[in-house]
């Protein structure tokens, strides 16, 4: 056999078996949560809608500095950051600074009961108390978490809101409860010209939001971060495409990860 045709073979081969590994595990996912895909304000939009009961949640972990005397984050892809911490689905999350060549956070973080940074007026909080997530706690349930991290803005708080927001339309990362805390929402929008999305504004994300029944949500870090992954067939698959250069995902610090009950 020609040697040319012999390669492509073994090509097609391998490019197949990746392929069926790599594929979305509809059944499994169908048994363990609900991913629903639309289109709103021409942007195409997924999300991912989780029973919020018995999960497991992992945020990215800080590293000590012991010369500085302070904590820095390690950069990495949203679907590093699943496989790496073996979780089920995972979001990038909090808007981060640079300093010293080091990601810290801009906002609070709050890790294993300990303030690594503290809040900034106007942000959206994230708590996780005993493995429930709560969206927009109060002042006292925050000092007893365990875990914490901001967003950029909260969009509607107990079912409240206000559309006072700049129009400025971009991908998006929303994350969202409805009312008793009964589904977990995690939302990413395209945008900037991706499939042909424009991207929304914050005031259309509070419409989609209130669109799912969702009472508590928050802009998290968008953009060109906005990453939403699940585990398939122990690969990560993406369910939203990027806006980066060739789709990539984008090196952040701050992550959700859930592990789903059996």
């Amino acid at each position: 056999m020609n040697k040319k045709i012999l390669y492509s073979i073994i090509l097609i081969l391998v490019s197949s078996i990746l392929s069926s590994q790599k594929s979305l595990n509809l059944k499994d996912m169908k048994m363990r949560y609900e991913i629903i895909k639309g289109s709103f304000k021409e942007s195409n939009y997924v999300i991912a809608k989780i029973k919020n009961k018995n999960l497991k949640f992992i945020i990215s972990k800080p590293i000590y500095d012991i010369k500085k005397n302070n904590y820095y984050f390690k950069g990495q892809t949203t679907s590093q950051f699943l496989l790496s911490n073996e979780v089920d689905i995972a979001i990038n999350t909090s808007p981060y600074e640079i300093k010293e060549n080091v990601f810290c956070p801009n906002g609070l973080y709050m890790y294993d009961k300990k303030i690594i940074s503290n809040a900034k007026k106007g942000q959206g909080i994230i708590i996780i108390k005993n493995n429930q997530i709560i969206l927009n706690p109060q002042q006292e349930e925050i000092k007893n978490s365990d875990y914490g991290f901001s967003g950029f803005f909260s969009l509607i708080k107990n079912g409240n809101y206000i559309k006072n927001f700049k129009k400025n339309k971009h991908p998006r990362t929303i994350i969202g409860t409805d009312k008793e805390n009964k589904h977990l929402y995690l939302i990413t929008v395209e945008g900037r010209g991706t499939n042909n999305s424009k991207g929304i504004s914050l005031n259309e994300a509070i419409d989609l939001s209130l669109s799912y029944g969702i009472t508590n949500s928050i802009n998290l870090d968008g953009g060109g971060s906005s990453t939403l992954v699940i585990k398939s067939n122990n690969f990560s698959y993406k369910l939203n495409s990027t806006s980066n250069f060739f789709g990539h995902e984008r090196i952040v610090p701050f992550h959700l990860g859930i592990k789903l009950p059996n």
